[in-house]
């Protein structure tokens, strides 16, 4: 198809070849959020057959630059594959392909974490490796809040740029120079039904578009919820139809609610649910046609016919050219009062698999248990947010609290599979960081602390020891035996009292054996108990014999007066028996009886 105005106006340029471009059959493929691709058959000055000569071009254009201009509109691009042609032996012309510049952000997968960085920031850390000689941008999102976590998992930066454009509902397109994220062009193209614009199809479709959200908040430990509303629809009158129809088809009102992950707060829980709608009005109505102006994709146009005029968004479009000055191109495109492109979708997160990864701080600030990690794809400058730890416990000052150390592995899943919603499931041993208590029958479990406090339990013995830094051990040996050994002073305290009982016999042995009562102490019980206390010292039994024995001495010293009473008092000394004093008296208040083989009285 032709226009006076662009006959002769489709042209191409290819880096290195001085020449004009003779191509037939030009056809340029170009989508919003996605690379754009081209194709031509191009007759140099001189075909041949010869093979040095047709590698020889191959070999100094393939990779270079490339220019398509129809009227107005230019595209930059790269070839990146040209086939010989051939016809009954003869050579006819190259095949020549490319795609958009962006395809140099599409190279290999890489991962990459940004931390309480602008959705700005996060784009321009994934572009800050593109060359801006081949490939230029432009970023200006709409999306201003922080984003807490970011993370681009084995993804190519193009994919991760996607897939954040489509989370975020931004713009994102080439428009032939300036790869653009998150603005949609200023300049309109006015199409004329019947005359510029041709086989014009609108159409209006139904979808569902309320959607009642739940999630939760760990740091509130509250559940949350958003009810999704009717779609927002503008001016557009076939929105508006298509919107009251979906309700009244997708009418349903069950109270089912659908469950998602990644909306951890309110905030980020409603903003799902608004782009959710959107979206949703976004797929409402699509008007496709053939125009013989070029478009673009971001672009704006308005469609006039013999009634009324509309404004849509270019979201596709192809362009052709058989000859320079033949030119048209089909488009899909949107109604201008939709604000977000139709690939969007919040639910877009990466996905990652369980891995390990090293804690790197456990200090957590909210006394949560929390660690941050470094995972082995994060350089030495990225660490994981604070993220929690699954337990075999964990209450409101109840459950298990061991906190991985700083340097340990740890094994971390991802909630929903997230690459954004690390916790730890776990610690592992590995290669350097051994636990040195294994064994061939696996008998020995232990729990150990950083500072060498130890619990083992031995299925062997049956026994449990506890060992403290020090050396100091509690043994339960297994056999009904229980030894508490101290290098230096075993305490036990009560507020009450401490009962010691043992049916057979209780020892205590040690060079010196202290018993301190600050008001009292007392021995034994009932009618047989020694009594030592402040005022009066006593020792009572009724037992026929009180008995004390020693080998060579038995003394009995007071400072003051010592009694001795009995009914009968019987002292023997089995060779002698003495009595050394100042003054001895001795009074029978009947008979005084002194006897014995020889009485000496020195006086």
């Amino acid at each position: 198809m032709s226009d006076d105005k662009f006959l002769n106006k489709s042209a191409i340029g290819i880096e290195g070849y001085s020449g004009p471009v003779e191509f037939k059959n030009v056809t340029l493929e170009q989508s919003v959020g996605n690379h754009h691709y081209f194709s031509f058959l191009w007759r140099p000055g001189r075909l041949t057959s010869d093979l040095s000569y047709q590698q020889e071009l191959i070999q100094k254009y393939i990779g270079k630059g490339i220019s398509i201009t129809f009227g107005e509109f230019r595209f930059k691009g790269l070839i990146t594959s040209i086939a010989v042609i051939e016809e009954d032996g003869a050579a006819s012309g190259f095949q020549v392909s490319g795609v958009s510049p962006t395809i140099l952000l599409d190279d290999v997968p890489q991962s990459a974490s940004y931390y309480q960085q602008s959705l700005q920031n996060v784009i321009q850390g994934a572009l800050k490796d593109a060359s801006s000689s081949l490939l230029k941008t432009q970023v200006v999102p709409a999306y201003k809040k922080t984003l807490p976590y970011c993370v681009q998992y084995n993804e190519t930066d193009f994919d991760f740029l996607a897939r954040l454009s489509a989370r975020y509902g931004e713009w994102m397109y080439y428009d032939g120079n300036t790869l653009v994220i998150g603005d949609i062009q200023k300049k309109e193209v006015k199409l004329t039904k019947n005359v510029t614009l041709h086989n014009l199809q609108t159409t209006a479709a139904v979808t569902p578009q309320r959607i009642n959200y739940v999630s939760y908040d760990a740091m509130k430990a509250s559940p949350l919820s958003e009810k999704a509303q009717k779609a927002e629809t503008g001016s557009h009158p076939l929105m508006q139809l298509s919107s009251s129809a979906s309700d009244d088809l997708y009418s349903s009102s069950s109270g089912k609610q659908t469950f998602i992950h990644h909306g951890y707060t309110q905030e980020e829980l409603k903003h799902t649910k608004d782009l959710q709608s959107k979206v949703t009005a976004a797929a409402f109505v699509k008007v496709s046609g053939l125009s013989e102006l070029p478009v673009m994709p971001g672009q704006r146009i308005s469609i006039a016919s013999d009634s009324s005029q509309s404004a849509y968004t270019v979201i596709s479009c192809n362009h052709f050219a058989s000859t320079p000055g033949n030119y048209h191109c089909t488009f899909t495109a949107i109604p201008a009062d939709v604000k977000v492109p139709p690939y969007s979708n919040p639910h877009l997160v990466p996905k990652a698999e369980i891995q390990s990864a090293l804690v790197k701080d456990n200090n957590d600030p909210e006394k949560l248990g929390r660690v941050r990690v470094q995972f082995f794809w994060q350089p030495q400058n990225e660490l994981s947010p604070w993220i929690r730890q699954a337990s075999p416990a964990a209450g409101g000052g109840t459950g298990f609290h061991f906190v991985p150390e700083v340097g340990e592995e740890v094994v971390v899943g991802f909630e929903g599979g997230n690459a954004e919603m690390p916790f730890v499931l776990g610690s592992k041993f590995n290669g350097k960081s051994k636990s040195g208590y294994g064994d061939a029958q696996n008998n020995m479990k232990a729990i150990k602390t950083r500072s060498g406090n130890l619990i083992q339990l031995d299925d062997n013995t049956g026994s449990v020891t506890v060992t403290d830094k020090n050396g100091s051990t509690m043994i339960m040996d297994g056999s009904g035996n229980i030894t508490v050994k101290s290098k230096t002073l075993v305490t036990v305290k009560t507020e009450d009292k401490i009962v010691v009982d043992a049916p057979n016999q209780i020892e205590f042995l040690s060079k010196e054996i202290h018993l301190k009562g600050s008001q009292k102490v007392v021995i034994g019980e009932g009618e047989a108990q020694i009594t030592i206390d402040q005022q009066a010292n006593k020792i009572f039994s009724k037992a026929d014999i009180i008995k004390g024995t020693a080998v060579s001495l038995y003394h009995m010293e007071s400072e003051a007066n010592m009694k001795l009473k009995a009914e009968e008092h019987d002292t023997t000394g089995s060779t002698k028996l003495t009595f050394n004093s100042q003054e001895i008296n001795m009074d029978g208040s009947t008979n005084t009886n002194i006897k014995g083989g020889m009485l000496n009285l020195n006086c």
